[in-house]
């Protein structure tokens, strides 16, 4: 058997016997070792540059700095909650009642359809906007038309527009999602007060983003009771955990009762 370290004639020869490296070699191994550094390099700032323009992403990127406006399409896939807290008297508790709402938004042709509570439908169009009164069995009885306020209008009066973040971008869970909060204190006179919808003055409007997508999932308004007022109104919210950042179904703006479009 032939030793690895003495063979002359083995496949294998001792390093310890082989010169010093010559200038061609040394010049070689210095360009492989930089090529090497300069991959992990790029491998890394490639890695960092798709992170930031993930496709899956890009489309809900939301930047805390700026005000926040309900300005975009969007709706629900599934029903939404609308909780209404009101005190009856001062010596009373408070007592809560939940209806099933939805919210359809086309941005882009400006139109909202926005079931309010259980009485009333909100149809904002592009430069007007329809009330439709249900009767107990969800059937449209009455339909209003409202001449000077459409699409813009009605997302000013919920408070959804030029909202700030107050929080310095803290995230709060709720429903298991972590959202940004975005409020606004409501101007009276650009608040929605119409056709018996609410009875008291709003004092602050909260918005929640999806911190994750940017996505509206909904908000919630605090009152002050009116002076006029039967009951005292404490607070309302609506909560659309299932709110997705898309254009809704064309249906959904199909359904505008006849009794809006009298015959003339």
């Amino acid at each position: 058997m032939t030793s690895k370290g003495s063979s002359e004639n083995g496949s294998v020869t001792s390093l310890d016997k082989d010169g010093p490296a010559g200038p061609g070699i040394i010049i070689i191994q210095i360009c492989v070792v930089l090529l090497f550094m300069a991959g992990l390099v790029g491998a890394f700032y490639y890695a960092i540059d798709s992170a930031e323009v993930d496709p899956e992403t890009i489309h809900h990127e939301w930047k805390l700095s700026q005000n926040y406006s309900a300005l975009f399409s969007q709706f629900s896939s599934k029903l939404g909650k609308f909780t209404l807290t009101v005190k009856p008297s001062d010596k009373m508790e408070e007592m809560t009642f939940v209806y099933p709402v939805y919210w359809y938004q086309d941005h882009e042709k400006k139109e909202i359809v926005h079931k309010i509570n259980n009485e009333t439908i909100a149809y904002a169009l592009a430069d007007f906007t329809f009330w439709v009164k249900l009767d107990q069995k969800q059937q449209p009885k009455e339909c209003l038309e409202d001449e000077k306020g459409g699409y813009l209008d009605y997302i000013q009066k919920l408070g959804l527009f030029e909202m700030e973040d107050r929080h310095t971008a803290i995230t709060r869970i709720r429903d298991s999602k972590a959202v940004y909060v975005y409020d606004v204190h409501p101007k009276p006179d650009k608040f929605l007060h119409e056709h018996g919808y609410i009875k008291g003055d709003a004092l602050l409007v909260q918005a929640y983003v999806d911190k994750a997508t940017g996505t509206f999932l909904g908000w919630q308004t605090y009152f002050t009771a009116a002076d006029n007022a039967s009951h005292h109104l404490r607070r309302t919210e609506y909560w659309f955990p299932d709110m997705e950042q898309e254009t809704p179904p064309e249906d959904a703006f199909k359904q505008i009762p006849s009794i809006c479009y009298p015959a003339r």
